[in-house]
């Protein structure tokens, strides 16, 4: 069942996360892991050349800030 958690913090969402990591077997992990690529191919070829390119732009602009931020 999914809730809400509109006013969950990073920290206490990336906890979360990592303890329901903890408690998945290897089995439930790779079912969601594709299920998870499943979801974005689909939504990835309902996109139209828009909003593709828009796309890999903001990923284009997210890499170039983690080089600049690693230096």
């Amino acid at each position: 069942m999914k809730v809400a958690r509109l006013h969950e913090t990073f920290p206490q969402a990336e906890l979360r996360r990592l303890e329901q990591a903890e408690r998945e077997t290897p089995e439930e992990s790779q079912t969601r892991h594709q299920q998870n690529a499943q979801y974005l191919a689909s939504q990835r070829a309902a996109e139209t050349p828009e909003q593709s390119q828009t796309r890999c732009l903001q990923q284009a602009i997210y890499m170039a800030s983690q080089r600049y931020r690693n230096r």
